[in-house]
C-alpha cells in the first residue's frame, strides 16, 4: 500500500486495437500500433524486416497517427497504402476542401488511398502477410500500423471516480476530481472548456498535456488558480508539410477557405524542389472566428491565428474578405 497526501493521475490514453472491433487475425505478429517509445522502437524494428519481405505497409486510419505515420514508413522506403472509413483524411478537422490537398500530396510522394472502408480481417500464418478490407479485396502486408483513436486509460479509477461516458475521468478547473486532493490530467482528463462555455472535453495532445500539468501543480501548490482556460491547439509534420489548428471547429456554422489547395498545387509542392504551400481555413460560429487552419505558417502568422481564434474575433459581414485577404486579416488584428 502505498499512501499519499495528494494524489495526480496521469495514466494518458491507450490506443484502440483491432481486438476491440473483433477483427479476426487482429493478434497476429506485425500488426502495431504507436503509443509510446518502445511502440516506437517495435515499429523501427519491423520496417527493417518488412523490407526484407515484400516491402509492403498497410496504414489502418485517416487521422493524425495515420497521417504522421504513413508519411514515416514512405520516408523510410516502404511502399504504404491507408485504408479508413471517412470521406477524406482528417475528417475530424480537414474540410472536404482541405483534404484534397493532403490526399493529392500524399498520392504524389506514392501513398495509396483507400477510403471508405474497414480493415475486416488480419491473415497470416505465424504473422501477419494481408489485410482483408470489407469491401472483398486483400492489400499485402508486410507489415501494419494502427491508428484508429484512443481511449483514455481510467479502468482502475472505475468505480472510484467519477468518469465521463467515454471513460475520461471528470475534473474541475484546477483538475480536481470527484475525490478529495485526488487530480487528473492530461488526454485521461475530462476538463471544462472555458471557450465552450464548460463543455466538458479531453484533449489528446502534448500541448494541453503540458498545460494541464502545469496548471495542476498550481493548485497543488495552493496558488488557487484561475480556472483553466484552455485554447485547444494542434499540429502535424508530415514530409515538407507542416499544419496547425487553433481553436475550435465543432458546431461551426460556416467554413472559408482560402489559398490554393487544388490536386495541381499538391502534386507542384510534392515534387523534388517544390514550393511550399501557404493556405487555410477560417471557421466562423455565431459572428466570430472560433477555429483557424493554417498550412507552412510563419511564427508571427500563428501568433495571429492564435490571438483571433481565442478572443472569438468577429468576422467581417463579408467573409469573402477571409477568403481573398487569407492570413493577413488576422495579421491586421494585432
Amino acid at each position: 500500500m502505498i499512501r499519499y497526501q495528494q494524489l495526480v493521475i496521469a495514466t494518458g490514453a491507450d490506443p484502440v486495437r483491432m481486438t476491440d472491433f473483433k477483427a479476426a487475425g487482429a493478434e497476429l505478429p506485425g500488426i502495431h500500433y504507436l503509443r509510446n517509445v518502445a511502440d516506437a522502437d517495435a515499429v523501427l524494428a519491423a520496417v527493417e524486416a518488412a523490407k526484407a519481405a515484400g516491402n509492403k505497409a498497410v496504414v489502418v486510419g485517416g487521422g493524425y497517427i495515420g497521417l504522421e505515420v504513413a508519411a514515416g514508413l514512405s520516408m523510410h522506403g516502404l511502399e504504404v497504402t491507408m485504408v479508413f472509413p471517412d470521406t477524406h483524411l482528417m475528417a475530424r478537422i480537414l474540410t472536404p476542401e482541405l483534404a484534397v490537398f493532403y490526399e493529392a500530396y500524399y498520392s504524389a510522394k506514392g501513398i495509396r488511398l483507400i477510403k471508405g472502408l474497414l480493415a475486416k480481417e488480419f491473415r497470416g500464418d505465424g504473422k501477419v502477410s494481408s489485410v482483408l478490407l470489407s469491401g472483398g479485396s486483400t492489400l499485402p502486408a508486410d507489415l501494419v500500423l494502427v491508428g484508429a483513436g484512443a481511449r483514455p486509460a481510467s479502468g482502475l479509477f472505475a468505480g472510484q471516480l467519477q468518469l465521463d461516458k467515454a471513460g475520461g475521468i471528470i475534473v474541475d478547473g484546477s483538475f480536481k476530481t470527484s475525490v478529495d486532493d485526488v487530480y487528473a490530467i492530461g488526454d485521461v482528463a475530462s476538463f471544462p472548456l472555458l471557450a465552450a462555455g464548460g463543455a466538458l472535453v479531453r484533449q489528446e495532445h502534448v500541448t494541453h498535456a503540458r498545460s494541464s500539468a502545469a496548471h495542476a501543480a498550481r493548485a497543488l501548490m495552493g496558488t488557487n488558480p484561475a480556472p483553466y482556460d484552455y485554447q485547444p491547439y494542434f499540429y502535424s509534420r508530415e514530409f515538407n508539410l507542416s499544419w496547425q489548428f487553433f481553436g475550435q471547429a465543432e458546431g461551426a456554422e460556416q467554413v472559408v477557405c482560402w489559398g490554393t489547395m487544388d490536386a495541381a498545387a499538391a502534386a507542384a509542392s510534392a515534387a523534388p524542389g517544390g514550393p511550399a504551400p501557404k493556405f487555410g481555413a477560417y471557421w466562423i460560429k455565431g459572428g466570430s472566428v472560433v477555429g483557424a487552419f493554417i498550412e507552412g505558417a510563419a511564427a508571427e502568422e500563428s501568433a495571429a491565428l492564435k490571438a483571433v481564434t481565442a478572443a472569438a474575433t468577429a468576422a467581417p459581414a463579408d467573409v469573402a474578405v477571409l477568403r481573398a485577404q487569407g492570413v493577413a486579416w488576422a495579421l491586421s488584428k494585432l
